[in-house]
């Protein structure tokens, strides 16, 4: 429950990033916000003791961006 809360909670969040303008500086802060969030899911989930929880956490992650971002995805920056 606490991972299927962070992901979502957290990907709901990027939908803000949509905000800004289209250029590279968008891109550059999806990337950003998905490594950020790929590193520090595992940390959290050690630190909460819901070990198992980081796994379900990226992964509604993941699919809350698909949501918000659609085919707008920072695909070839993270390629």
């Amino acid at each position: 429950m606490t991972g299927l809360v962070l992901g979502i909670g957290l990907g709901a969040l990027l939908v803000f990033v949509d905000k800004l303008p289209k250029n590279r500086c968008r891109m550059m802060v999806k990337l950003f916000a998905c490594l950020l969030v790929a590193v520090m899911m595992p940390i959290l989930a050690k630190i909460t003791t819901f070990e198992e929880s980081k796994f379900v956490g990226i992964i509604f992650f993941g699919y809350a961006c698909f949501r918000a971002w659609g085919e707008d995805k920072p695909e070839a920056e993270l390629g």
